[in-house]
């Protein structure tokens, strides 16, 4: 089955397909209005499905598959688009607009039906999607079904807003973390945007330099990729939350038997100023 997220970003197809009966086919669905006021909060994608023979074929989410909205009442949105295989989040702003008397909404431009809403799920219908296998968009109803979510943060959101600053950075000795004794920046710090930027801000006596990048983030692993948006270089870091305002970040990362990045022998501490 083909599919893509309601943003017309094609995510990996999964393989399996589940049959099963619509058993509420004769039930009304239910659109709670204003849509606009009952739509806000946070979604997960739970899965997406067509009709064949009046029967929902379902086409669940792959490992580090997901997507989650949410909807602000300032007629913005946040997505995180999670895909696989490594599980990387990409955060995004989206605009939303609701059509009441049609029970439709379009985001980022893009339109779709609601088929229902309570407060606990929500369903979308497009009328075509993507067929990756022949690479072309094809005619044809599309369901998507989410369900809300718990209004706490993820990693990405956490990271979003105030700005991170550098504090002391650290090594190990003799299996000790002890701190570095090098001469610290004049100012450094990093700021991750709800657009998916970031910029690093880095002065040393008159010398003032900006950077800027595209952030992905693990929500599993805390991996963070920033891409220099000019050269298009990418680095890697492992983040460790402490507290609220405060994250270490290890640069000099290793692999496990895995594959898997684990942390290295050093690391930079961070704390937000709001």
């Amino acid at each position: 089955m083909k599919r893509l997220t309601p943003l017309a970003l094609v995510a990996a197809m999964v393989t399996m397909l589940v049959a099963c009966d619509d058993n509420n086919e004769d039930m009304t669905p239910t659109v709670l209005k204003p849509i606009a006021e009952h739509i806000l909060g946070k979604w997960s994608q739970e899965y997406s499905y067509t009709l064949k023979d009046g029967k929902q074929e379902i086409a669940l989410p792959e490992e580090n598959e997901a997507l989650f909205m949410t909807y602000r009442a300032d007629g913005t949105a946040i997505e995180q688009l999670t895909l696989p295989p490594n599980g990387m989040t990409n955060i995004s702003l989206q605009t939303w607009t609701v059509d009441e008397a049609n029970n439709s909404i379009t985001v980022g431009g893009y339109p779709m039906d609601i088929v229902s809403l309570d407060d606990r799920v929500m369903e979308l219908k497009v009328p075509q999607y993507y067929d990756t296998d022949k690479d072309e968009m094809v005619q044809g109803e599309m369901y998507f079904r989410y369900v809300r979510m718990a209004d706490e943060p993820t990693l990405a959101e956490w990271l979003i807003g105030g700005r991170w600053t550098y504090q002391d950075g650290y090594h190990k000795e003799n299996g000790e973390w002890v701190k570095d004794t090098d001469p610290k920046p004049d100012e450094l710090w990093y700021e991750y945007y709800e657009d998916g930027t970031s910029k690093k801000y880095l002065r040393l006596g008159d010398q003032e330099t900006t950077y800027e990048y595209a952030w992905a983030v693990n929500l599993k692993s805390s991996q963070l990729a920033l891409v220099n948006l000019e050269s298009g270089n990418r680095t890697d870091y492992l983040l460790e939350k402490v507290d609220e305002d405060t994250y270490h970040i290890f640069s000099n990362l290793d692999t496990n038997a895995n594959g898997d990045l684990i942390k290295g022998e050093s690391y930079d501490v961070y704390k937000r100023q709001r």
